[in-house]
This record gives structure tokens, sequence and C-alpha cells, in this order.
């Protein structure tokens, strides 16, 4: 299925074998990818990324689109199917682990279907997107699963030999330093600060809106609230003096602080489409959309984000956002009972 990856097993009914029991066989110095194939419906995968005997991530490949998801949504997948799937298990260097793994954090320059292309307008269209440095991916057509071809190129020359030595099936480019641009434009949108101290203790932050960031292990973030916050004109006033919208607002960046704080910038794609789920915006998260008609769905956010979380590090994600909630009740009961908040926190 994917380039340089060893097939270790082939097509065996998930009835006998468990693709989420199967990490926990693997050796802990290993990569490698465990493919569910579902017996009806052709062209749809998912993926499980394996480093050593647990899972870093899970992925879906539906035909065209390509999707990051959860454990959860597997087990779904294979309910729905009543385990009516087929598993595969690959292994791959680290080198090729990585690279595949990171066209799944990567929006694509280039996602077409080359078949019908001349090699003057292949060449036009690569060149139009000024690529110099990223990752080429062939995808052919074969049974049961396309067979995917993932090349790394340093220069416009690179891309344009690799690539026009193709002729069929869908081609797909990922410029890395333009998406290293976008996540870095994303993290100064959402106010993500870096996090100062290698413990995560609580620092102030770098600039409005985000309010304190908390410590993991049990520190408490300030109350004040954050003048530099951006909150709407009809945000009402509270017997405590703060806006309902700050107090959601400051307990949203706090969360989005942690998330920072334990798992850099790799979850900026999982918390960016649950942030544009409940804060629907043409485009990147602005803290100001946090309003009074709109606070709640912060509690949506935090709780969908730590769902979403790799396992890795989700429990201290999980403890820190119970605190951040916990916090936001204690701290302003009176606030949230005159809005009639109170009980959905």
């Amino acid at each position: 299925m994917i380039s340089g990856a060893l097939e270790i097993i082939r097509g065996v009914e998930a009835g006998l074998v468990n693709p989420l029991l199967l990490p926990a066989s693997q050796g802990p110095e290993k990569f490698g990818y465990i493919v569910i194939a579902y017996d009806d419906s052709p062209g749809v995968f998912d993926i499980l990324f394996l480093r050593g005997d647990h899972v870093e991530e899970y992925a879906g490949l539906y035909h065209e689109l390509r999707i990051l998801q959860n454990e959860h949504a597997v087990r779904m997948s294979l309910a729905a199917c009543s385990m009516r799937c087929r598993v595969y298990l690959f292994s791959v260097s680290r080198r090729g682990f990585d690279r595949f793994l990171r066209t799944f954090h990567c929006v694509p320059s280039v996602n077409v279907v080359i078949d019908r292309l001349s090699r003057k307008q292949l060449s036009a269209l690569l060149a139009g997107t000024e690529c110099k440095n990223g990752i080429l991916e062939i995808d052919r057509p074969s049974s049961p699963f396309p067979e995917i071809t993932l090349t790394p190129f340093a220069s416009a020359e690179d891309l344009q030999s690799e690539a026009l030595r193709c002729r069929e099936g869908r081609m797909i480019v990922y410029d890395l330093e333009l998406n290293a641009l976008i996540r870095q434009h994303v993290d100064e949108i959402i106010g993500n600060p870096a996090p100062e101290k290698g413990d995560h203790e609580t620092s102030p932050p770098a600039a409005p809106p985000a309010s304190a960031g908390g410590d993991p292990e049990g520190g408490t973030p300030g109350e004040e609230p954050d003048e530099g916050a951006a909150g709407g004109e009809d945000d009402q006033g509270s017997p405590g003096g703060v806006p309902l919208a700050d107090l959601f607002r400051n307990a949203l960046m706090d969360f989005l602080a942690a998330v920072a704080a334990l798992y850099g910038t790799r979850l900026d794609q999982r918390v960016n489409h649950v942030l544009s789920h409940y804060y629907p915006s043409p485009g990147p998260f602005d803290p100001s959309l946090v309003g009074t008609e709109n606070a709640v769905a912060v509690l949506g956010v935090i709780e969908e984000g730590v769902k979403r979380a790799w396992m890795y590090n989700r429990r201290k994600l999980r403890e820190r956002a119970a605190e951040i909630v916990r916090n936001l009740y204690d701290a302003n009961h009176g606030t949230l009972q005159s809005h009639g908040v109170d009980r959905a926190v």
C-alpha cells in the first residue's frame, strides 16, 4: 500500500485479528500501520499509525478524502459493519512512518488526477504552486487499496523531475514550508503561547486575549478579566463586573494553552476543526467570536478537544480541562447563575 512498507499480515478477517488489540503485540522499537478495509465499502479504509505498542494516530482514507479521527470513531465503524472487514499490518522505517503521517497534517497545494494532463499542463500546474520543499504523493489504483508512493523533494526542479515521471493516478503535493507558515499564523490568531517553563507552570499570557495558562499538576489560573480581550458589544455585565463572554473566553484560551503545552502544534488540525464546528467563521478562529449568546459552547469545545486528543498525554489534558471548568464554576458561580448557565457548567 505505502511505498517502502513491508506487509506482515494480509487481509485477515477482523473476527480473527481484532485491529484494536493488535498494537499491544508489537515490539517497542517498531513502526508500522494497521489498515482496516471494509468489505461493504470499497475505497474506505481506516489507518492506525503504530509507534511501538501503541497507536500514535488514527486516520481514514475515504476515496479522495483523508481525515484524522480517534479511537472512538474506529470502534463505531467496526461496530457498524459488524466486524465484516479485513486487517492488514505493515512494517515501515521511522522515516517512512513520519513522512506518511505528516501528510495527514498538511493542506495540499495540488490534488489532481493526472491521467489526462499533458506534460506541459502538468509542468505549468506545478510551477504555479512555487513549491520548493515538500512531499510528492502519487496514488495509483490497485486492489484492495491504492498504491501510495511518497517522495520528498527539496527544490522546484526536483518536484518537476519526479512528477513528470508519473502518467497516471492522483497527484498530491504538500508544501511543507507553506504548511509551517499556516500553523504559525493560526497559533498567533488563537493566541497559543509557548510554555516558558519546562513543567508548564503558570505564567502570564504573551498577548491578549489569553488568560494565564495553568499548571497541569494543580496550578490555578488568575480570575481577573483580560482587558485586551475582544468581547462583543452586546456582552452583558455581571454582578462581579466580569462579562460572561470574558469568563468563557478565558477558560477556552486556558484550554488551548494546555493543548499547546502538552502537544505543541501537533493537534492544530483537530483543534481547529472543533473550533470551526462550534464557532463557524469564514476565516481562522478569532477569540472575539465568543460572545454572551454562544459562550457556553466553549464547554463543547473543551469536551470534544479532550476526546480528539491522542492517548499520549490525554489523561493530563483531561485533568487540566476539568480543573479549568471547576475553577470557572467555583470562582464565578454567582455570575453563571445570574445568566442561567450554572447548570450547564
